[in-house]
């Protein structure tokens, strides 16, 4: 599976959704549960499935990204209900993969945090079978879990159901946190490191400075990465899904810039 996907906003329906990701023609998207006016959950509704159910086969995956407030890394939090909540919905209405941040430490003991993403992971991945969970590395770095790849690495290592856990690398992420995407030769050791289980990739350019640890996204080409270091990932990740967390824009820009970096492939 392969192409550039989009993150769509959650405005006020589940059907307007994909009704937009059609439009768009969108091989796959990511979004959020949550609405995006409200902060309201999604609910379980028997006419929304079926209205998914019927136009399922338009898209290779669908992607939901977990909610922020999902903390594997705090043992105490929680975290697993929040989770199953996230797995169930994903579930019943048909997407096929969830997007999570591992969340952050509640102290400095990051092999507690792990172990305790781990743990959690493991209980809910045992309940709900065969959506796929890609853990995404984060901008922050400090308590932040999962900003240095090898954490997102060691957590699935510790999963019961390792074949079931990836990874979605964010290029904004990882520039922010401090790799050197824009020197060539660290781009290809990166993805000879860490590219061969990434089964997504958001590919967003920076708003901040290479290991500013801020979270601040740019369009494709008009950010600190650049179009030329934005165009060679897309080489370095050849064949593996791409996927556009935009700034809010208009639909005709959307398209534009979807068209813009399909040209690159």
């Amino acid at each position: 599976m392969e192409g550039v996907g989009l993150h769509v906003r959650l405005g006020t329906s589940l059907c307007d959704l994909f009704i937009k990701a059609e439009r768009l023609k969108l091989p796959f998207f990511q979004t959020f549960f949550s609405y995006e006016t409200t902060g309201k959950y999604v609910k379980k509704d028997p006419y929304i499935q079926t209205y998914i159910e019927e136009r399922r086969d338009h898209f290779s995956a669908l992607y939901l990204h977990a909610s922020y407030y999902i903390n594997l890394a705090d043992y105490r939090s929680d975290a697993f209900h929040l989770l199953m909540r996230d797995l169930m919905l994903a579930r019943y209405y048909l997407f096929s993969h969830v997007v999570l941040h591992p969340g952050a430490l509640i102290d400095t003991d990051r092999e507690r945090g792990i172990s305790s993403a781990a743990r959690t992971l493991s209980r809910a991945l045992k309940i709900i079978p065969h959506i796929q969970i890609l853990l995404e590395n984060t901008a922050f770095g400090g308590r932040s879990l999962g900003s240095d790849i090898e954490e997102l690495l060691l957590i699935r290592e510790r999963v019961n159901y390792p074949e079931r856990v990836s990874l979605c690398i964010d290029t904004a992420h990882a520039f922010a946190f401090g790799y050197s995407l824009d020197d060539p030769v660290v781009r290809r050791h990166f993805f000879n490191k860490h590219g061969k289980l990434a089964r997504l990739v958001h590919l967003n350019d920076s708003v901040e400075l290479r290991g500013s640890h801020l979270d601040r996204h740019a369009a494709p080409g008009a950010g600190v990465l650049g179009e030329e270091v934005l165009h060679d990932l897309t080489q370095v990740f050849q064949g593996t899904p791409l996927l556009l967390e935009l700034p809010e824009l208009d639909e005709q820009s959307e398209v534009a810039m979807l068209a813009r970096v399909r040209s690159w492939l």
